[in-house]
């Protein structure tokens, strides 16, 4: 997310007409930028910097906590038995996510902080990734299967996140925000392997 730059303000012209030397040092000195008209002085257009970096923080704060329990030995073995009581490696994958997710929300609940479901989505994309490498390094998923288990695991994750979030955790709003860009990257992953088919046996995606 980049933040927004408030417009530079041309500086005043210059007479060109032959000056004191000591008004032409007075001129030379940096003039106080007047504020826009109907703007009260102190105040910008550009968005505060404090919000912007609200935003990443809370995504570093809670995807760095996720990432950290999918590598400790704990998550590791939660993965495992998620994934041996299940059957599927893609239904185990999705309930650790979901499982994650629904803690990472709930503790910031009960700190008084929301995450705005962007920030989840976006850092659930980057956890999903890492419980995908964890499960194919001890031998639950096969890497040929990767990346479609991997896409199953995310969009049924992101609903059992959805679904198993106390009504308090999650705003009416929210939850049908959570729809729309479950929508969105659908669409998406839809259109890049439609791109990918047309391009024949190359890989659609990195």
């Amino acid at each position: 997310m980049q933040g927004l730059i408030s417009g530079a303000q041309k500086p005043q012209q210059q007479s060109q007409q032959p000056q004191p030397q000591a008004q032409r040092q007075q001129q030379a000195q940096p003039q106080p930028q007047q504020p826009q008209q109907g703007q009260p002085p102190g105040q910008s257009t550009a968005k505060p910097a404090e919000d912007v970096a609200s935003s990443q923080e809370a995504y570093d704060v809670a995807t760095g906590q996720m990432l950290t329990f999918v590598y400790d030995k704990k998550g590791i073995e939660t993965l495992t038995s998620f994934t041996k009581a299940t059957g599927d490696p893609a239904q185990g994958m999705a309930r650790l996510l979901g499982r994650l997710l629904t803690m990472t929300v709930q503790s910031a609940m009960m700190a008084g902080k929301r995450i705005a479901p962007e920030v989840i989505m976006q850092g659930g994309i980057e956890v999903i990734r890492a419980i995908s490498e964890v499960a194919q390094s001890e031998g639950l998923l096969d890497p040929g299967q990767e990346k479609q288990v991997a896409e199953a695991a995310f969009f049924d994750g992101i609903a059992l996140f959805a679904n198993e979030a106390q009504e308090e955790a999650l705003t009416e709003g929210e939850r049908q925000r959570y729809v729309e860009l479950l929508d969105m990257v659908e669409q998406m992953e839809q259109g890049g392997a439609m791109k990918g088919r047309e391009q024949g046996p190359q890989e659609s995606m990195a």
